[in-house]
């Protein structure tokens, strides 16, 4: 993990009883640490986005967004579209957001899927812009888990081919999603509540036609930055 992440997220891996080394700040300093401690133990590495497995498997999510709308028009009887005109979704490395677009894609080919990532981290924005994959020289947001300073080759693909249009949104826009989530007895950490800031930052509007799902992605809000930023003033 980073040296700086967030209490609250170390806090729970060691709870799990990992054995937990923090190194470095980028995503690409702690892939060479795991490198290097693959080499001294062995075992199996685990990529964090950039891996067909992982990106089928943050997928799943895309599945259910389809699913759980049709079972609950089936309840309601009502004729409401039971497929999603819009799901928005948040980018770090792209995993997320790759199998979120590819299994919608495959369900509902017509809904619109949009990636949201903080203006202090546009890794994907940039990389699509450059028409490749691009490292971004520092990041800097309150989204920790939005932090990669480049996306995947596989998931930069994906966002390409998969994803109709990322957006940013500022470090205000993503705390005020994060305190309107709370109002609403949700905990959303910073990074999951991106795409709430996308909606009420008016970066994205709402389908007119059918179901608009915001993807929230995480809750490990730590308590001691949601009481700083419940204070007033």
């Amino acid at each position: 993990m980073p040296v700086d992440a967030p209490s609250i997220k170390v806090a729970a891996v060691r709870r799990l009883g990992a054995d937990l080394e923090q190194t470095g700040t980028t995503t690409i300093e702690r892939k060479a640490r795991a490198e290097e401690i693959l080499a001294e133990r062995g075992g199996t590495m685990v990529p964090p986005f950039d891996h067909p497995h992982i990106i089928a498997g943050q997928g799943t999510a895309g599945l259910e967004i389809v699913e759980q709308l049709t079972e609950a028009a089936a309840r309601s009887g009502s004729d409401a579209p039971t497929r999603p005109s819009l799901v928005i979704v948040p980018i770090g490395g792209g995993g997320l957001v790759s199998g979120v677009a590819a299994a919608i894609r495959a369900l509902t080919p017509e809904a619109e899927v949009v990636g949201v990532e903080p203006e202090g981290a546009p890794k994907m924005t940039r990389s699509l812009e450059a028409g490749h994959p691009i490292t971004l020289d520092r990041v800097d947001t309150v989204a920790d888990g939005l932090k990669p300073v480049r996306p995947g080759d596989l998931t930069f693909l994906h966002t390409a081919e998969l994803v109709d249009r990322v957006v940013t949104v500022d470090d205000d826009a993503i705390r005020e999603a994060v305190l309107w989530c709370y109002g609403q007895r949700l905990v959303v950490e910073p990074s999951g509540a991106a795409t709430i800031a996308a909606l009420m930052s008016g970066r994205v509007k709402s389908a007119p036609d059918g179901p608009t799902v915001a993807v929230l992605s995480g809750g490990n809000l730590d308590p001691e930055i949601l009481r700083a930023w419940l204070a007033p003033g």
